[in-house]
């Protein structure tokens, strides 16, 4: 059986200090380390958040948190600038930060690579199987909090030790294998593994990870190292690309490719193959390469569709409506053409088929985003700089001769200069080698998020397209000009696309509901006023009618609470809604405010149509439906709290009742015990977390009341309470509760 021993110990907070000639045991040999100056890993309560953490860590320091990211249950903080002085000092700052737990130093190598981080944690193997008791032994001198055996290897051991102790994990370890008395002892390092792809042009991939290549600014990049992390992709999840065809036979390509599978819109029959241009293959590379280049999603599948370089508009129609016959998620669009309704209508049928459209804003450096990134259920992309700018001719790329549409159109930007990706092998592409290392242009800023959608989708296939849009926009980073919590610019629309913050939005613990709410009470609000649709809307022209405007603003209740304030948002393509406001667009449209983690406020509208306003016959149609019928669709996103089920109600000849605990986090449970807001009627004593009790009341005849079933319980350290109301009618006794396990309690009388 697996030992878990947890000693009681009071923990705190670990200083980190900045020693000379450290070292760690390696083949029994000394092996001596340096450490850095900008970066810790820091230990932290897990209910937390980001901006709370760089809060408190700043709280009273000298240094500027730069970037934090999370690996297990450690975070990795960056700060601008650091030196050993400077960080001993902040080490004594926040030995008295009752927030963080731990702080561990980051190892770098003798060219200064950073490899690793110190934790608390110590791994020991034992030389013998009945060796446990000189463990025990030997750590009694140390402030070890936890010793864990290994699931799969009974001699090894997993230490924690105290926060308050005074060594810290590395010199315990040391002391630990110097005594000769086990078979090795060593710090439980964080590895920075380098998930690269294998690539000869990473280090150049500044839009991946932006070091400061190209002159560009450090940390201006879609966070793609850290997002590989959680996936790199999803062979599921395929992007079509509708371009000028892909290069089928590229050696960074053909594992992202299904032989055969392909489709040329120009009836020539090559499956997708290039004709020459090479702009479709290297957006692709964007997207899905592996080998030399890595794509942003290199684990998803490419489906190239060939429509040429100066296609007939039924050909880009052909492309999209075989993309969405071959079970593609994601449709990019590298290019920018004039409005036709041909073209428009199969991206609205790619749209009713859940696939994410996404688009290049177009290269005039005009305050206007071109078609077909313009629609609103495409996701419009511009581009950015290697130092955080909109690309314009003065941007700090030098590349004089374009800059990225912007305007009220725009969704996300991402990388758009100087972007190595793959190239027409041999001399028929952009350059005579197999890569380019120079495409621009929002041709190559839109498969940056095409890649970033895969991603989502690798993780969530269940989301719709315009919650892979949402996520998007709402994880996007903020560039310089957003500050004060700026949401939308006209420069960046919702900021620059952060691939680690989307997945870490959708990933566990977090879960993804999608609810509705009907309409209860809509009131008539005015009467024969005129409203102008914009583009038509339900069989109707275009133009002024004179209508009955009925208004909806009412507070919707989430079936399932949460933890905290989750992310929500109205699924415009899916509710029965329509917009409160002249001109009305004729889109679906809701307005949601104040989320609170059991509900929102949100206003919409319907329309009673009785004619147009220049005269002609009677209309009298409901827009978009009767206003008994409206209502949202929405999705949340967050950790669901827990809730207690079972019967409103204990009747005679009913003698007990079933309640459960649903819900419970992820995390540790301790001390939960179940209560009741009147103990006449419901007692129950706590024995301990394994314990059954059953406890008779107090005789009390004819009873008709209300009571409350508490179920109290600490998670992760932390605690709540969840409850439920119940009424018992006429019994002679109270309730008793039956608690075999912490979720579950049997009520009786």
């Amino acid at each position: 059986m697996k030992k878990l021993i947890i000693f009681g110990l009071m923990c705190i907070a670990l200083t980190v200090g900045y020693a000379q000639n450290l070292f760690r045991y390696v083949n029994n040999e000394r092996h001596y380390f340096e450490v850095c100056t900008d970066r810790v890993v820091i230990l932290v309560n897990e209910r937390m958040t980001e901006g709370a953490i760089e809060s408190s860590l700043q709280r009273g320091a000298s240094l500027q948190v730069s970037e934090m990211s999370s690996s297990n249950k450690f975070r990795l903080v960056s700060f601008r600038d650091g030196s050993q002085s400077v960080m001993n000092q902040l080490a004594g700052q926040w030995k008295s930060n009752d927030t963080i737990l731990f702080v561990g130093q980051v190892i770098v190598d003798e060219v200064g690579q950073k490899t690793a981080a110190l934790t608390n944690q110590i791994n020991v193997r034992l030389k013998n199987d009945g060796d446990f008791a000189i463990l025990q032994k030997a750590v009694a001198f140390y402030g070890i909090y936890k010793i864990e055996q290994d699931e799969f290897d009974s001699r090894s051991y997993l230490l924690v030790v105290c926060h308050l102790s005074e060594k810290s994990a590395l010199e315990i370890a040391n002391r630990l294998h110097q005594t000769g008395l086990f078979e090795f002892a060593e710090p439980n390092l964080l590895l920075f593994i380098q998930y690269t792809a294998n690539n000869a042009y990473f280090q150049y991939q500044w839009g991946l990870r932006n070091t400061g290549q190209s002159g560009g600014t450090p940390g201006v990049d879609i966070r793609a190292q850290q997002a590989w992390s959680i996936t790199t992709g999803s062979p599921d999840v395929r992007v079509a690309i509708l371009d000028a065809g892909v290069d089928l036979s590229h050696t960074s390509l053909t594992s992202s490719l299904i032989p055969g599978l392909g489709f040329d819109a120009t009836g020539g029959g090559n499956s997708g193959n290039h004709s020459g241009y090479a702009h479709g293959t290297a957006v692709a590379g964007i997207v899905a390469a592996r080998g030399n280049i890595a794509g942003v999603a290199y684990r998803s599948t490419i489906l190239p569709v060939h429509v040429g370089d100066i296609p007939l508009a039924n050909q880009v129609v052909a492309g999209i409506n075989w993309a969405i016959a071959n079970n593609a998620r994601v449709i990019n669009m590298s290019f920018i053409t004039t409005y036709t309704q041909a073209v428009i209508t199969a991206l609205n049928n790619a749209t009713a088929a859940e696939i994410v459209l996404v688009a290049a804003s177009g290269n005039n450096n005009a305050p206007a985003v071109s078609f077909p990134a313009s629609l609103n259920n495409v996701i419009a992309v511009g581009a950015i700089s290697q130092c955080g700018e909109r690309k314009s001719p003065t941007s700090c790329d030098r590349i004089w001769g374009w800059g990225s549409n912007f305007g009220t159109a725009l969704n996300v930007v991402a990388p758009g200069v100087l972007i190595p990706t793959t190239d027409i092998q041999g001399s028929a592409g952009y350059t005579t080698e197999d890569y380019v290392m120079s495409f621009g242009g929002t041709s190559a800023a839109a498969p940056h998020v095409a890649g970033v959608a895969a991603l989502i989708l690798s993780v969530r296939p269940d989301l719709t397209a315009q919650d892979v849009q949402t996520i998007i926009e709402m994880s996007a980073q903020k560039l310089p000009g957003m500050e004060d919590n700026q949401n939308f610019m006209l420069q960046y629309g919702y900021g620059l696309v952060n691939a680690y913050a989307a997945l870490r939005l959708v990933e566990s613990p977090n879960e993804i509901f999608h609810w509705e709410a009907r309409a209860r009470n809509p009131i008539r609000d005015h009467s024969n006023r005129t409203l102008t649709l914009h583009g038509g809307v339900g069989g109707l022209a275009a133009g002024a009618y004179i209508a009955h405007w009925y208004w909806v603003s009412e507070r919707v209740t989430f079936p399932t609470p949460f933890m905290e304030v989750p992310a929500v948002w109205v699924r415009d393509r899916h509710s029965n809604t329509m917009r409160y406001g002249n001109p009305n667009d004729g889109l679906p449209w809701a307005r949601i405010t104040n989320v609170t983690t059991t509900g929102f406020d949100v206003q919409y509208a319907a329309y009673f149509v009785i004619a147009a306003s220049g005269g002609g016959g009677d209309i009298s149609r409901w827009i978009p439906a009767d206003r008994h019928l409206i209502g949202i669709a929405y999705t949340a996103i967050g950790i669901p709290a827990p809730m207690i089920s079972g019967p409103a109600a204990i009747t005679p000849p009913s003698c007990q009742a079933q309640f459960t605990v649903n819900n419970l986090p992820p995390g540790t449970i301790t001390n939960a015990h179940w209560t009741s807001s009147s103990p006449a009627l419901l007692r129950n004593r706590d024995n301990g977390i394994n314990g059954s009790t059953f406890v008779r009341a107090a005789n009390l005849s004819n009873v008709d009341r209300h009571a409350d079933v508490r179920f109290h319980f600490h998670l992760n350290g932390q605690p709540f309470t969840v409850s439920r109301t119940i009424r018992i009618h006429n019994h002679p006794y109270g309730l008793e509760v039956v608690r075999a396990n912490t979720h579950n309690a049997v009520a009786s009388p």
